[in-house]
């Protein structure tokens, strides 16, 4: 009787490195704003003990209404 491991012979393994590249662009938050837009970040903490990042930015969505101080000149 002949027991197999289900692995076939003659075939290499992929090595997966766990270190950072080097000169690696930085990827795309999805979900979060630009990093140029944020004015102001806070750590919240919650009763619950959990962690909470509250992000201010410079963002504004079409249904917002106009910034008064946008219009204003110097």
């Amino acid at each position: 009787m002949t027991v197999s491991s289900g692995k076939r012979g003659g075939k290499k393994s992929r090595e997966v490195s766990r270190g950072a590249k080097p000169e690696e662009k930085p990827k795309a938050r999805p979900g979060l704003p630009a990093e140029s837009s944020v004015l102001s970040e806070k750590t919240f903490v919650s009763p619950g003990n959990k962690r909470y990042r509250i992000i201010t930015t410079s963002e504004r969505d079409a249904y917002d209404p106009p910034d008064p101080a946008a219009g204003k000149k110097r």
